[in-house]
């Protein structure tokens, strides 16, 4: 499979679905840290975030294998551009019947969220 979008497509996708409210498929990711006096408090609020707060957090154990796809073709002509792609692939390491994950991640966007945003895309793969 192929996936050739332009940049700016991109951005009117996005754009579009901001109007619309409709988040395509992104990836926040907030870092830092939590004093080990503060971290009820934060799962209490991350339950209250969810659907399922009157449920115990589930535990898993996952295996996650990163890919870094070169192009070495030399036709990326935009000076200082990535010219690889970083695949994840993942697998659930205690439910050996599930399938295999393939992530590709985008770039991150800029902007003025205090959060890392970029879009990603998940396929289930055997």
């Amino acid at each position: 499979m192929t996936i050739n979008m332009s940049v700016q497509s991109v951005l009117d996708s996005i754009e579009s679905a901001q109007k619309s409210e409709i988040i395509p498929d992104q990836e926040f990711v907030l870092q830092g840290s939590v004093l080990d006096t503060s971290v009820s408090v934060l799962l209490s609020r991350l339950r209250g975030l969810c659907d399922n707060a009157d449920q115990l957090p589930q535990t898993f154990h996952d295996q996650e294998i990163c890919f870094s796809l070169k192009d070495f073709s030399g036709t990326n002509v935009t000076p200082g551009a990535n010219s690889s792609i970083m695949l994840r692939v993942r697998r659930a390491l205690d439910h050996t019947d599930m399938p295999w994950q393939l992530r590709y991640t985008g770039q991150p966007e800029v902007g003025t969220r205090p959060a890392l945003l970029r879009n990603c895309l998940d396929v289930p793969v055997s």
